[in-house]
Parts: structure tokens; C-alpha cells; sequence
């Protein structure tokens, strides 16, 4: 499962240039949220140095290249295509990778509190 944090910058690392069959490809990423359906595409970079061992997708939730996804989870599809522009899925030349995301909030930080707790005796006589 991908995690997914809004509002930070994410890495995406996956095997998806073994599966192209184009010279040199872009990448399209598709979510489809669980619950509600919503879709959401956004074109991402492949930044890794080492294409025959691994992919490396970095995007930043809600930014002006990667659009802003809710909290939830989805299917996501990344898809390989000849187009650097191309954001509707049944335009892209093929599908490479296919899993479950989850976008989660920023992790908050907790500061911890100091109780005093002050106790009466009380005496019966």
C-alpha cells in the first residue's frame, strides 16, 4: 500500500519501466477513490537513477502539478504514454501499475501536558 500525506512531498517507488513497451515515456498516475468514486489524474516525473531496479515518482499532494486528493483510499493506475500533457486515462498508451493509496493527514505533533493533582485528607472523628 502507498501512503500518502497531504499537503508534503511524496515518494511514489515502484518497478514500472520493465513493463513499457515505448520509447521513452511519460508517466500519467490515476486515483479513484473507494468510497465516492471521485477520480483525479495528474502527469508525474520518473526521477530515478536506476530504471532498470526501480521507479521513483516525487509529488507533492496539492501542489500545482499533483492535485489535491482527500483523505481516504484509492485505486491507483499509473499509465505510460507517449504525451506530456495527456491527463485522461483512455488517451494514455498503457497501463504499468496498479495498487491501493492511502492519503492520510499530516501527522500532528503532540506536547504533553503537566497535571498537578493536589489531595485533602479529610479527618472523621
Amino acid at each position: 500500500m502507498v501512503i500518502i500525506t497531504k499537503g508534503q512531498s511524496n515518494t511514489l517507488i515502484v518497478t514500472v519501466t520493465e513493463k513499457v513497451t515505448i520509447t521513452n515515456p511519460f508517466f500519467l498516475i490515476y486515483f479513484k477513490d473507494m468510497l465516492t468514486s471521485e477520480e483525479t489524474s495528474f502527469i508525474i516525473t520518473n526521477t530515478s537513477t536506476h530504471t532498470e531496479r526501480y521507479d521513483e515518482f516525487t509529488f507533492t499532494e496539492g501542489s500545482n502539478s499533483a492535485k489535491t486528493l482527500n483523505v481516504g483510499e484509492y485505486v491507483y493506475t499509473i499509465y505510460a504514454q507517449t504525451s506530456n500533457s495527456n491527463t485522461d486515462i483512455d488517451n494514455a498508451d498503457e497501463e504499468v501499475e496498479r495498487g491501493i493509496a492511502m492519503v492520510r493527514h499530516t501527522e500532528n505533533t503532540f506536547t504533553s501536558n503537566t497535571i498537578t493533582t493536589t489531595y485533602k485528607q479529610n479527618v472523621i472523628s
